[in-house]
């Protein structure tokens, strides 16, 4: 596999042709993922998070959204509280939890083109026609249950904190498959 290829892994789905809906001949499956994900000696191996992560993203595993979901709130409850020093409630936690996975997995429709991929009967200019986009900060700051102008003073910063949380697993899954792969290229 190639580093050409790696990059067109998108959320539920491996887009190799470089068409916006995908399409044409796919040459990674998601068993190839998820099989790269779970290979590795005991040194080489992914974090529980980062190969949680993975399996949900490209391999669409729904098991792994809902681990996450139960498990990062509490992480980033613990993270404000105890290490920042910061009072954040189990609410507010939840709602920084679900920006972070929602952006991260790619479950967020695209704003302009409400998931469409087309706009005025064009390729959506927005998301280049993946229907997938970037959450506004009024609606983050409704899933943090801030008005927008609390939100934007305190919380994005905050919500940064744990959508870098969740960018580090992808990077780590998108680092190991690499590696897995290029040593596959190797060895054939």
């Amino acid at each position: 596999m190639s580093a050409a290829l790696l990059a067109k892994l998108t959320a539920k789905g491996l887009i190799i042709d470089g068409t916006p809906m995908g399409g044409g001949l796919v040459e990674i499956s998601q068993s190839d993922v998820a099989g790269s994900l779970g290979n590795g000696d005991s040194d080489r191996r992914l974090s529980t998070e980062a190969y949680k992560y993975g399996l949900a993203k490209w391999c669409g595993d729904t098991t792994y959204v809902r681990e996450l979901q139960h498990w990062l709130p509490a992480w980033v409850w613990g993270e404000f509280n105890n290490v920042h020093g910061k009072k954040v409630s189990v609410q507010e936690s939840v709602g920084m939890a679900t920006i972070a996975l929602l952006q991260g997995l790619g479950g967020y429709n695209c704003p302009t083109c409400l998931g469409s991929c087309e706009y005025r009967y064009k390729v959506c200019p927005g998301c280049n026609g993946t229907g997938k986009g970037a959450m506004r900060k009024t609606q983050k700051a409704i899933l943090v249950n801030k008005s927008p102008q609390a939100y934007g003073k305190t919380w994005d910063q905050r919500v940064r904190v744990v959508e870098a949380l969740v960018q580090g697993w992808e990077q780590e899954g998108i680092s190991y498959l690499y590696r897995q792969w290029a040593d596959f290229e190797v060895a054939v």
